[in-house]
């Protein structure tokens, strides 16, 4: 859902700025650009207590939720970080 609402969002109001590093979308339009920032980052800590809940949900069991939750983000964060590596180097 992040994906469709503020993606969009933020294309519409940076436009194809976004993608680009000279000059960064925060030196455009700082204001707009950490509002929205800020909004992804309570869409991802939604997520995460999203997931957390539903593995405890179907576990029972809150340190076995925390574990696989924290696993899970360990694993995005690495995947995250290695497919920044390969897209700003090609």
């Amino acid at each position: 859902l992040s994906l469709i609402f503020v993606f969009v969002v933020e294309v519409v109001v940076l436009g194809g700025d976004i993608f680009s590093n000279n000059p960064n979308p925060y030196q455009i339009k700082p204001t707009i650009s950490y509002i929205l920032s800020g909004f992804e980052i309570l869409v991802i800590l939604w997520s995460i207590m999203l997931i957390f809940k539903n593995i405890k949900y179907i576990s029972g069991k809150i340190f076995f939720s925390f574990l696989l939750t924290t696993i899970f983000l360990i694993i995005l964060v690495i995947a995250y970080y290695i497919s920044s590596l390969i897209i700003f180097t090609l």
